[in-house]
């Protein structure tokens, strides 16, 4: 998390959002198993994507003092955004 904090420089958000949804699921979605195309990391294999879900969904315990909210996005996306403002809505109340 080194290399992370001289980029931030001490600022931090109040809450983060992570939207988890299966590697396979996500690919599709963004169009890569179609073969739409990509960049460079899009166009990395299964494993690659795999370890950064991994290492995305891990956050939460490593920094425990972070506000970090995980939603299943592997829902549709009408009930991803329901959920995502149900958190959004509790924490401005």
């Amino acid at each position: 998390m080194q290399v992370n904090d001289v980029a931030i420089q001490g600022i931090k958000p109040d809450y983060t959002f992570i939207l988890d949804v299966l590697t396979e699921i996500g690919l599709e979605r963004a169009g890569r198993v179609t073969g739409k195309g990509g960049d460079r990391l899009e166009n990395e294999g299964l494993e690659f994507h795999r370890k950064v879900r991994q290492g995305y969904l891990s956050l939460p315990d490593l920094l425990k003092d972070e506000n970090i909210i995980v939603i299943d996005a592997n829902k549709e996306r009408e009930e991803v955004f329901s959920e995502l403002k149900e958190k959004i809505d509790y924490i401005l109340k």
